[in-house]
């Protein structure tokens, strides 16, 4: 979530999303959180494979 990673505390966030409980906003988060680094995983892959090596080598 964009609003903690700015810094903002779950408390606040938990009451704008009308949580009844900031555990149910902290589980979201950690969802968030983990996604975000597999997708940069993901994307830190393909990078590497749309290198100029990788795109030049002959794969047939």
């Amino acid at each position: 979530m964009l609003t903690k990673q700015a810094g903002v505390s779950l408390r606040p966030i938990s009451k704008t999303l009308a949580h009844s409980d900031k555990e149910i906003t902290k589980a979201y988060v950690i969802t968030a959180d983990s996604l975000i680094k597999q997708l940069v995983k993901i994307l830190e892959c393909l990078q590497r494979l749309m290198s100029p090596l990788v795109l030049s080598l002959n794969w047939e």
